[in-house]
């Protein structure tokens, strides 16, 4: 039985999976920014992540409004969620850790831990949701990029065959203007050839915005090392500290109330001085 309501602390513990073999294989993560020309696009310009997340980036989201607000709804909670956020806390053993501790204090130890591992819950469901976001619209500026590539190697395809055409119908060239038209030719030349291996470059890259999305509708970027479980004890009050502190307060109360006893006992005569 408690005086004073008692308050319980549940934790869990995150950490991000382990995706390297996967990406480091398939180089499925890439956005296209939206001011890059496609004909400056090579490998190094086009491997940006789809999402960066670390410790920090944990800390950060499972305390946002989204993942509070679902947390509050899944498990229908009386409180807002400023008043969840002021329940929760972050640790992490040093900054080259890349786990995560979650700590919910709640004055009912299973709602403790429900409210733990549901914000855990919901951090995944939100980091999806961010990744899925963010390759949607690689899809989109990917999508405008390759319809401007194949226009214009379709227009260079087209100069071609048209220069190709009016070079045949022309009488023979001295040797100066021979060299011209080569030059001229080898210019459109390369002009489809580039366009060409823009085309297969952001195909490729439409390939591995499609595999990483399949990957993220099937896999999450966290895991869960350690569930929360609903805590045995609170930790406020500590019932030990409290009897101890009552023991040496009753401790000394003892020692007043002998010294006391013992002077209100004495007779007033004894200490008369004749």
């Amino acid at each position: 039985m408690y005086f004073i309501e008692p308050e319980y602390e549940a934790s869990t513990v995150i950490g991000p999976a382990q995706t390297d073999a996967f990406t480091e294989n398939t180089s499925p993560n890439y956005i296209l920014r939206e001011d890059t020309d496609y004909r400056r696009l090579t490998e190094e310009n086009l491997d940006e992540a789809v999402i960066n997340t670390d410790t920090s980036k944990y800390m950060e989201m499972v305390q946002s409004s989204w993942v509070l607000e679902e947390t509050i709804k899944k498990l229908d909670l009386e409180c807002s969620p400023e008043q969840l956020k002021s329940m929760i806390r972050t640790e992490q053993k040093d900054e080259k850790d890349p786990n995560l501790t979650i700590i919910v204090s709640y004055n009912d130890r299973v709602m403790a831990a429900k409210i733990a591992n549901t914000l855990v819950q919901q951090l995944q469901i939100h980091i999806r949701n961010l990744q899925a976001e963010q390759i949607d619209g690689a899809y989109r500026i990917i999508g405008k990029q390759q319809e401007i590539a194949q226009a214009e190697l379709d227009q260079a395809l087209k100069d071609l065959q048209t220069y190709k055409l009016e070079k045949a119908q022309q009488s023979p060239a001295d040797s100066a203007e021979e060299i011209s038209s080569q030059v001229e030719e080898k210019r459109l030349d390369n002009a489809v050839r580039r366009g060409n291996d823009t085309i297969d470059l952001l195909n490729a890259k439409m390939l591995g915005l499609k595999i990483s999305r399949s990957f993220v509708e099937s896999e999450d970027s966290i895991i869960v090392l350690s569930p929360a479980v609903a805590p045995e004890s609170p930790v406020k009050p500590n019932k030990k500290l409290n009897v101890a502190i009552a023991a040496v307060l009753g401790l000394l109360c003892s020692i007043f109330g002998v010294f006391l006893a013992e002077y209100l006992r004495q007779d007033p005569l004894d200490n008369e001085t004749y």
